[in-house]
């Protein structure tokens, strides 16, 4: 099996995107495998769409599997084996967070959230469809959550895009896809898990403070082979 961890960030973003990429290459050197780590792919997109374009390139490739890792994500611990994680039967796994929303005073709603920041994806003739239907829906390209948009709607979870819409999950994509222990994609202060694999600071005001941080006690982990 061909595995290849990957992540894409610009200049503009590079003090967030190395301390990302310094934890990606340890986690790749732990377990065998191979590591990309783009910062020259250019589309007339905003940046995060580039994801796609790199996950494409590296099927292209001949990878079996990709691990995408969004730049404002690091490792906290690197024993985990995301191998451990693969079904047979299916193409794609990711998190899938559990957000609450103020209808009215004292009325919530809960909400699930697929979210694109950390994805393990097979490379087969789904994945590939799915990317691509992705990168069509071009009514998404300038949304606040861009490319996450998109598989928001391809997955049928439509009420955060529009709340005149419901949720309504389309079983036919969600045959090809496990959803992940919130470990991989844990989420400070908002979807957190006890004990992160990966923290994901998606949406954060401040972030290069937290990670610096995140990368020390990242470092403490990999002396004692955490």
């Amino acid at each position: 099996m061909r595995l290849c961890v990957a992540t894409y960030f610009d200049d503009g973003f590079a003090s967030i995107g190395d301390i990302c990429a310094a934890t990606l290459k340890c986690y790749a050197a732990r377990h065998n495998f191979d590591l990309a780590i783009d910062r020259t792919l250019h589309s007339d997109r905003p940046p995060a769409w580039n994801k796609i374009l790199l996950i494409q390139r590296l099927f292209d490739q001949g990878y079996d599997f990709v691990l995408w890792v969004d730049a404002d994500a690091l490792f906290l611990r690197f024993a985990p084996d995301i191998r451990a994680e693969i079904v047979a039967s299916k193409d794609l796994f990711m998190v899938k967070h559990e957000m609450r929303r103020q209808l009215q005073p004292g009325a919530w709603l809960a909400l699930d959230v697929p979210n694109t920041g950390v994805m393990l994806l097979r490379n087969g003739e789904w994945t590939r469809r799915f990317l691509q239907a992705v990168w069509d829906r071009t009514d998404y390209i300038h949304h606040q959550f861009w490319e996450n948009a998109a598989v928001h709607d391809l997955m049928g979870y439509r009420f955060l895009l529009d709340p005149a819409k419901r949720n309504e999950p389309d079983a036919n994509v969600l045959a090809h896809v496990a959803w992940l222990d919130i470990a991989w994609n844990s989420i400070p202060g908002k979807c957190a898990s006890p004990e992160p694999i990966i923290h994901h600071y998606a949406g954060a005001t401040e972030r290069l403070g937290p990670m610096r941080a995140d990368l020390a006690r990242a470092e403490s982990a990999m002396r004692e082979g955490a």
